[in-house]
């Protein structure tokens, strides 16, 4: 199931070795430069239940040294943990913190390219506002958690879902379509593995990420005539919204992707006629905004062989 979650800083207070922010409820992000060994954090079993004796557990074990409505416990380095409360007359569970460690300007290595700026890729199909952001845990931590994923332009937060396995976040930014970007969408990814906390974060225009669908209904239409569609999601109408295409022509075993073809053009038209002297060879077409000379759709592609028999490219056999 999807769900959305907008949070912002609440709280940051000072604590031994690093600073302590309140995240979201229930978890306190402690901050730490790169050395330090030991930091003390306050925590509080809630006002609540001010008037209970209470023990404290980490990770489920029995601190025998924490009692007490107000605590102040030692993380070491990155381990971090998470602190229940319970009653001392009962056992009764009261509440608990999850407490995490940032390092600042640590070493990344939970998401693959997290020490680079591509760990989160986002791209768009069209300018409606819609976008997506993925990215891919590395083997050693593919059990990471996304603790959120937060997106703002200016002071507008936009609303983001993430996916089912939490690898994938849709934001939705409402802003007009046909105005010209002046500002930049943040997002920012909040993950974390064995209590160390990383945070990624990207910045871009709409405009940069919009790369449109392959084009679909591709089919021959006459001698060595071909036509194909706008795709259905984008947007209309094509005169503002227009699209350039790419044509390549490669050799029947070839591939779209290569370098070279035997022949290669754009045109703005729908359609294209091929005048190179070849009676088999596979026509590839892609899209590009024509205005912005964004991103590449992927290819769209058939094969021609003699006689006009038009045939679709074979797929992996099963």
């Amino acid at each position: 199931m999807s769900w959305c979650l907008v949070v912002t800083f609440l709280m940051i207070t000072a604590s031994s070795g690093g600073n302590t922010a309140v995240l979201m409820d229930n978890v306190l992000v402690v901050t730490v430069a790169r050395g330090d060994e030991m930091s003390r954090v306050p925590l509080t079993c809630g006002q609540v239940h001010h008037d209970r004796d209470v023990f404290w557990k980490r990770d489920g074990v029995i601190q025998p040294h924490l009692k007490g409505l107000q605590v102040s416990v030692e993380i070491w380095e990155v381990n971090g943990g998470n602190f229940s409360c319970h009653s001392s007359s009962s056992g009764q569970y009261l509440n608990h913190t999850l407490v995490l460690v940032h390092v600042k300007e640590g070493t990344k290595d939970i998401l693959e390219g997290g020490q680079h700026t591509d760990a989160l890729h986002c791209s768009a199909s069209n300018y409606n506002g819609s976008f997506d952001c993925k990215w891919t845990r590395t083997k050693s931590r593919s059990k990471a958690q996304v603790l959120m994923f937060k997106a703002h332009r200016r002071s507008q937060v936009l609303a983001c879902h993430l996916d089912s396995s939490a690898s994938e976040a849709t934001c939705q930014d409402l802003s007009c379509s046909y105005t010209e970007e002046q500002k930049h969408v943040h997002v920012s990814l909040y993950i974390f593995s064995a209590y160390k906390l990383e945070v990624y974060t990207k910045a871009f225009y709409l405009r940069d990420i919009v790369r449109p669908e392959a084009v679909p209904g591709l089919r021959a239409v006459g001698p060595k005539k071909f036509q194909w569609d706008y795709p259905e999601s984008w947007q209309r109408p094509c005169t503002f919204f227009g699209l350039t295409f790419q044509v390549v022509l490669v050799d029947s075993n070839g591939s779209c992707a290569t370098n070279s073809g035997i022949s290669i053009a754009e045109t703005d038209a729908s359609s294209f006629v091929v005048d190179a002297d070849v009676s088999d060879f596979v026509f590839c077409v892609r899209a590009q905004d024509k205005h912005t000379h964004g991103l590449w759709s992927h290819w769209s592609s058939c094969r021609f062989v003699t006689f006009n028999l038009l045939k679709p490219l074979a797929g992996p056999k099963i």
